[in-house]
């Protein structure tokens, strides 16, 4: 069973020797963003119910044996700057940009062909331009660490 503490790595093993499912790390991410979202504002868009689909999916394939890469069936989130096939880049303005950004490049390729979930994409500061992590179109995200 993971906890909070438990490294990429750990959990990655975990999840190919059957101590952990793709499922229930799917699901604790839906749990977490549920309970800390409304204080935490990390997130421009969620996919947690298509990440859970996709994560009982990635069980099936782990259980055959099947194994695409250190990522394959951990959540990942991606920073709001990073396209992403169905879902639309805000790059932190108040618009969606054009849908020609919304194709994903080589690091959401890279984390996509190892079968890791995207849950969703979080908030930056517009354009990426700032170092204080303030945006005026959302608001300032709070880092509970």
């Amino acid at each position: 069973m993971a906890n909070a503490y438990q490294s990429m790595e750990d959990m990655a093993r975990d999840l190919r020797a059957g101590k952990l499912s793709a499922q229930e790390l799917a699901e604790r991410a839906q749990t977490a963003y549920e309970a800390t979202e409304p204080t935490l504002n990390a997130y421009k868009a969620w996919n947690g119910a298509t990440a859970v689909k996709q994560a009982q999916a990635i069980d099936t394939l782990i259980s055959t044996g099947l194994d695409l890469g250190p990522l394959m069936g951990l959540p990942v989130s991606v920073k709001d700057l990073y396209g992403v096939t169905g879902m639309p880049v805000f790059a932190g303005s108040d618009q969606a940009l054009p849908e020609a950004y919304s194709h994903s490049g080589p690091v959401v390729q890279t984390i996509t062909q190892q079968l890791g979930v995207i849950t969703g994409k979080t908030h930056t500061v517009e354009f990426a331009f700032g170092g204080l992590g303030v945006n005026a179109h959302w608001g300032t995200p709070r880092n509970p660490w």
